[in-house]
């Protein structure tokens, strides 16, 4: 009976040790990933391992890599900790992010990405460009329905300016700020550009997955190129505190 009992310690350790040890390269062969995404260089464990190259469409990131708790995992929920790029990529952030049957939740998170990047991926139109960098921080975020329980966080657009094909030069914005929350389920941005010659404050909020509605206030520089102006004004509605811009639009 002592040498059964040793023998299955034995095989639990050794179990144990091959889970463990498991290659993530070895794993990533079984993923179901879209046929756009290709990883390049994957290395360590599943537990602990590093991707050197992800890419996907437009989408390039470097030095992907993550952390997985052992003992959550076990009981059926994900737990890890997220680091992408260097201090030197043109994306680069991290999070915790745990994930369970109930839903996701991400703590401690940041994104560092190019406007330029921002713009070419959302289609704008006008064939506008953006400049700048945009930094997204998420304090704590929830999920719940439609889209969270709690969301906490904040998006910085710095050295911002925009271009189109009406537009001579870039026209420098500022930079613009946006609080991030979560109101009824409905994830909410509250957006202000008092340091933005647009002078722009409002919110927009999602009620659903669908549709996003919003009301914003301009009260632009003179400063700012005869085109632009023209154009807000045409787009908006005139009142006695600025130019209002409301919508409610479908969401891609």
């Amino acid at each position: 009976m002592i040498w059964v009992r040793r023998g299955a310690v034995v095989l639990v350790v050794y179990l144990f040790f091959l889970i463990m040890t498991l290659p993530a390269a070895w794993l990533v062969r079984f993923l179901p990933l879209p046929e756009t995404t290709v990883l390049q260089g994957v290395s360590g464990t599943v537990w602990q391992g590093e991707i050197a190259v992800l890419r996907d469409r437009r989408i390039v990131l470097d030095k992907v890599k993550w952390d997985l708790s052992f003992w959550p995992l076990i009981m059926g929920d994900l737990d890890a900790e997220v680091n992408i790029g260097t201090r030197h990529s043109d994306i680069r952030g991290q999070a915790r992010i745990i994930a369970d049957p109930g839903g996701i939740a991400i703590y401690d998170g940041s994104l560092i990405v190019p406007a330029q990047f921002v713009g070419a991926v959302s289609n704008l139109p006008g064939r506008a460009t953006l400049d700048g960098t945009m930094k997204y921080f998420v304090e704590e975020f929830e999920h719940g329905l439609p889209w969270c329980e709690t969301l906490v966080g904040d998006i910085f657009w710095e050295s911002a300016s925009f271009n189109n094909n009406m537009i001579k030069t870039p026209v420098a914005l500022g930079q613009i700020s946006t609080q991030l929350s979560c109101v009824d389920g409905q994830v909410v941005f509250d957006l202000d550009g008092s340091q933005s010659p647009l002078a722009a404050s409002g919110s927009i909020r999602l009620p659903d997955r669908q549709r996003a509605v919003g009301t914003i206030m301009l009260n632009p520089d003179r400063s700012l190129p005869k085109e632009v102006i023209e154009g807000l004004e045409f787009l908006s509605e005139k009142t006695p505190e600025g130019l209002k811009f409301e919508f409610d639009t479908k969401l891609p």
